[in-house]
C-alpha cells in the first residue's frame, strides 16, 4: 500500500464527478495535493480533482504565493482556482476573520467547480494543538477537536450543504512534508506560523518542547470527547424525534413528557437547541439553566419567560417556544439573512425580507393546535420574501442553529433532526465515519 492510502481509503470518492481541495502551499496542504493526486490515480472511477486556493491579502507575497500554488497545479495537469478576500478587513480578530472568509471563499469555488466534497490538510499535529487550547480553557464538549468532516450550509442558493473533510487527522506533519521532499515538492512556509502573537503558535511550540507523554494525554482526552459527543448527539435526535414538533413556522411544541425523560443530559441538551433554534442565536443558554426548566416543565404549572431570544410558554399542550417579540427587525432590504433565522436563496437575490402586516396576520385562520395569541405571534414574526422574484415561490430558507453555518460530524444525528423538525432538505450523506 502506498503512502498515506490509509488515510484516504477512510474517504468515501464513488459518485462524486469532482472533489476540491483547499491548497494554501504551505507543507500539509501541498502535501495533501501531491498525494491525494497520486492516489485518485489509481482508482478505476476517479473523480476530477481541483484545486482552490484562497489569497487572504494580508501580505504583500500572498498574490505571488497563489500563482506558485496554480505553477504547480499546473504542472500536476491538476484545474485550480484562485479566490480573493476583498473588501475591508478587520482591525482585531483577524485569524478568525480571515478563517471565516477562507470556509467562504473555498465552498464558492466548490460549487462553481461542481464538487459536494472539500478535503483540507489539517494533521494530528494541529489536532493536538486545537485540543490542547481548548483543555487549557477547561473541560468540554470542544475536547473533541476538529472532526473528521464538517457539513457546510450553503447560505445564498438552494444548493445542498458541502462536505469538508480531513483526512490527514491521523497524520503527523512531519511525515507529509517528509513525503514531499521524497518527491522533491518545495512548499512554503508562511511566517504568521512562527509569530509567538498567536496562540496556537505559542502552543505549538510548548508541544515541541514536551515530551510524550503530554502527546498521548491530548490523543486519548480527544477520542474520550469525541466518542462521548457523538453519542450524545444520537441520544439528543432521539428526545427531538420523540418529543419535539413544529405546529407552525417558527412555533415549537415540546411535550411535558420530555421532563420525564430518563436521560436527563440529553433533554436538558434538546431544550438548549430548540430554543436556540426558535430564537435564532448561535449562544445555547446554561446547561444548568435548562436543567431547571426540565424541573420546572415536569411540575406541570404555567409559566412565562425568554431563553436564547425565543419565548417560553408553558400551557396544557406542553410549552410552546417561538421567537420573542423584542429586536426582531421588521425588514432587511440587503440580500442574505433575517434575524439570524432565515436565508434568501440565490433566486431571490434582489429580493428583501419583511414581516407580515398586521392586517394580513388579523385575517389569517389558526388550524393548528397551538393557542391563537401565540400561533398570531410566531406568524407575525416569520418573514416574507417581497419583490425580486414570482410570488409562488416566496419562501425563505430556514437556519439551523446552533449550527447557522457549520455542523460537525459529531453533532450531525442532533442537526439532522432540527433538519427533519424544520422541514429542511435531508442532508447528504458524510464521506467518512468517526
Amino acid at each position: 500500500m502506498a503512502e498515506f492510502d490509509a488515510q484516504f481509503l477512510a474517504i468515501d470518492f464513488s459518485g462524486r464527478q469532482t472533489v476540491a481541495v483547499a491548497v494554501s502551499g504551505g507543507g500539509d496542504s501541498t502535501g495533501l495535493l501531491v498525494l491525494l493526486h497520486e492516489y485518485l490515480k489509481q482508482l478505476p472511477a476517479a473523480p476530477l480533482l481541483t484545486a482552490v486556493t484562497v489569497d487572504h491579502g494580508l501580505r504583500a507575497e500572498s498574490g505571488r504565493e497563489a500563482e506558485m500554488v496554480k505553477a504547480l497545479c499546473a504542472r500536476l495537469d491538476i484545474p485550480h482556482l484562485i479566490k480573493r478576500w476583498k473588501g475591508e478587513k478587520p482591525s482585531t480578530g483577524i485569524q478568525a476573520a480571515a478563517r471565516e472568509a477562507r470556509y467562504d471563499l473555498i465552498a464558492q469555488a466548490a460549487r462553481e467547480a461542481g464538487a459536494s466534497l472539500v478535503l483540507t490538510g489539517h494533521t494530528e499535529d494541529d489536532q493536538l494543538e486545537t485540543v490542547f487550547m481548548r483543555a487549557l480553557r477547561g473541560e468540554g464538549p470542544g475536547l473533541a477537536g476538529m472532526a473528521p468532516a464538517t457539513l457546510a450550509f450553503n447560505d445564498f442558493d438552494d444548493g445542498p450543504p458541502l462536505w469538508f473533510a480531513r483526512p490527514f487527522l491521523k497524520a503527523r506533519r512531519l511525515d507529509v512534508r517528509g513525503a514531499l521532499m521524497k518527491r522533491g515538492v518545495k512548499w512554503i512556509d508562511d511566517p504568521s506560523n512562527a509569530n509567538p502573537d498567536f496562540e496556537r503558535v505559542t502552543v505549538r511550540q510548548k508541544l515541541a518542547r514536551a515530551d510524550a507523554r503530554l502527546t498521548d494525554d491530548l490523543r486519548g482526552r480527544q477520542s474520550q470527547w469525541a466518542r462521548s459527543r457523538t453519542a450524545l448527539s444520537l441520544r439528543i435526535a432521539l428526545i427531538i424525534d420523540t418529543y419535539v414538533s413544529e405546529v407552525s413556522p417558527g412555533l415549537l411544541l415540546i411535550s411535558a413528557e420530555l421532563a420525564l425523560d430518563r436521560d436527563h443530559e440529553a433533554a436538558a441538551e434538546a431544550l438548549r437547541i430548540c430554543f436556540a433554534q426558535a430564537g435564532g442565536s448561535a449562544k445555547m443558554i446554561e446547561f444548568a439553566r435548562a436543567q431547571g426548566l426540565l424541573s420546572h416543565l415536569a411540575r406541570g404549572e404555567p409559566f412565562r419567560m425568554t431563553a436564547s431570544r425565543a419565548l417560553l410558554d408553558r400551557r396544557k399542550q406542553g410549552l410552546f417556544v417561538l421567537r420573542e417579540k423584542r429586536e426582531v427587525p421588521e425588514a432587511d432590504s440587503t440580500p442574505g439573512k433575517f434575524d439570524n433565522r432565515y436565508v434568501i436563496p440565490d433566486a431571490f437575490r434582489a429580493a428583501r425580507f419583511a414581516l407580515p402586516g398586521k392586517e394580513s396576520v388579523s385575517k389569517a385562520v389558526n388550524t393548528s393546535e397551538a393557542p391563537d395569541s401565540l400561533w398570531r405571534q410566531a406568524l407575525a414574526l416569520t418573514p416574507e420574501i417581497a419583490g425580486g422574484g414570482p410570488p409562488v415561490n416566496r419562501k425563505a430558507r430556514r437556519l439551523l442553529n446552533p449550527w447557522p453555518l457549520r455542523a460537525p460530524l459529531f453533532d450531525l444525528a442532533a442537526a439532522s433532526a432540527l433538519a427533519r423538525l424544520t422541514g429542511a432538505e435531508p442532508f447528504p450523506p458524510p464521506p467518512c465515519s468517526l
